[in-house]
């Protein structure tokens, strides 16, 4: 339609303009016409298109990281559930096994588990071991100062679960995943 009119109008600049002339410029209009015409359709199409692949895109990696945290948390979970449930450290935290944190804990449990922070604290919020770690720069830290001040009411040490509790946690230091399980000896006895 856009090429009809125009050309009309070239038409109808009657002798003034040669053939040639007319001609070269209806055709200039038409590839005008038809590049905006073809970036219009094009813009339609692939934005859409590239939209729909981003949002695909950005669905997949959020599903990745989330099957990521979860496996992270999984194997966390079992970890703690190991040293909860295993008598030595339940003992330990009964005062009736000194020797555990040399036997059981040594510099490189830290990294060799994946882990920022072990501890284990009695039934009346009492730390009795407590250990950072600070996996990128591979060195022992302070406890965090939220971690330190623990009290037998506290909602990560005061729960009726026998399976624990998990969980994320902001802190000021960083996002955290947190574990608890009470310290249970073989026969399944609470500490």
């Amino acid at each position: 339609m856009v090429w009809f009119f125009l050309g009309l109008f070239l038409f109808s600049l009657g002798d003034e303009m040669k053939l040639r002339s007319k001609t070269l410029i209806l055709g200039g209009a038409i590839i005008v016409a038809m590049v905006l015409i073809l970036l219009v359709i094009s813009q339609l199409i692939f934005l859409n298109t590239y939209s729909d692949f981003e949002n695909r895109y950005s669905q997949h990696v959020l599903k990745d990281e989330l099957n990521q945290l979860n496996y992270s948390i999984s194997s966390m979970n079992q970890t703690v559930n190991d040293w909860a449930h295993w008598d030595d450290s339940y003992y330990f935290v009964s005062g009736k096994n000194p020797g555990f944190i040399n036997n059981n804990l040594p510099s490189n449990i830290f990294p060799r588990l994946h882990l920022n922070i072990i501890m284990f604290v009695d039934n009346n919020g009492k730390i009795v071991y407590g250990k950072a770690y600070n996996l990128q720069k591979n060195q022992l830290m302070d406890l965090p100062g939220n971690f330190i001040n623990f009290t037998a009411d506290n909602p990560i040490l005061q729960h009726n679960n026998l399976d624990g509790i998990n969980g994320i946690v902001n802190l000021p230091e960083g996002v955290m995943i947190v574990i608890s399980k009470p310290m249970l000896n073989a026969m399944k006895k609470d500490q």
